[in-house]
C-alpha cells in the first residue's frame, strides 16, 4: 500500500500515533492531543511580530534543516522520532508521514491575516491540557505527530 493510500484509509493522525507508539513516546490519545497543541502553538508563536524568539522559530522552520527542526521541537518539549527526517511543507494543507522513507512533513502555512496578535498570544500561552484546539478560527490545528 502506498503512503497516499495508507493516509486515505487510516488518516494522518492514526499513522503518527502508531509510529510514536512503536517508539513508546505516547501512551494515550490525550498526550497525542497535547503534542499537536504544542506544535500548533509553536507555529502560532512564529507568526508573532517583534518577538526575537518567534523570529528564531520561524527561521528554523523555514530553513528546513531536519536536525535543527528536531532540536527546536525538543526544546519545546515536543517528542520527535529520531529515526525520521523532519521537513517543513509550506505549500500543502496537511501534515504527512511517509513511513516507508522515514519522513515526517509538518505543514507550515502563512499567517492568516484575520488573526490578531492578541489572539495568537492567547493561544501560544494556553497551558490548559483540556483544550484540544484554539478557539480562534484560522489558527492551524495540526494532525501531526508526537
Amino acid at each position: 500500500m502506498s503512503s497516499a493510500d495508507q493516509i486515505q484509509s487510516e488518516g494522518v493522525s492514526s499513522i503518527y500515533q502508531r509510529a510514536f507508539q512503536k517508539e513508546n513516546l505516547h501512551d494515550s490519545h490525550q498526550e497525542f492531543d497535547e503534542c499537536n497543541n504544542k506544535i500548533s502553538q509553536l507555529i502560532a508563536k512564529s507568526w508573532l511580530p517583534n518577538d526575537p524568539e518567534a523570529a528564531r522559530i520561524k527561521a528554523v522552520l523555514l530553513e528546513g534543516n531536519s536536525l535543527e527542526i528536531k532540536t527546536l521541537l525538543k526544546k519545546y518539549n515536543i517528542p520527535v522520532l529520531d529515526s525520521y527526517e523532519y521537513v517543513i511543507d509550506g505549500n500543502g494543507f496537511y501534515d504527512n508521514v511517509d513511513e516507508a522513507n522515514g519522513i515526517i512533513s509538518i505543514h507550515y502555512p502563512p499567517r492568516p491575516m484575520e488573526v490578531a496578535d492578541v489572539q495568537l498570544t492567547k493561544w501560544v500561552n494556553n497551558n490548559d491540557s483540556n483544550t484540544v484546539e484554539s478557539t480562534t478560527p484560522y489558527i492551524v490545528m495540526l494532525c501531526v505527530c508526537c
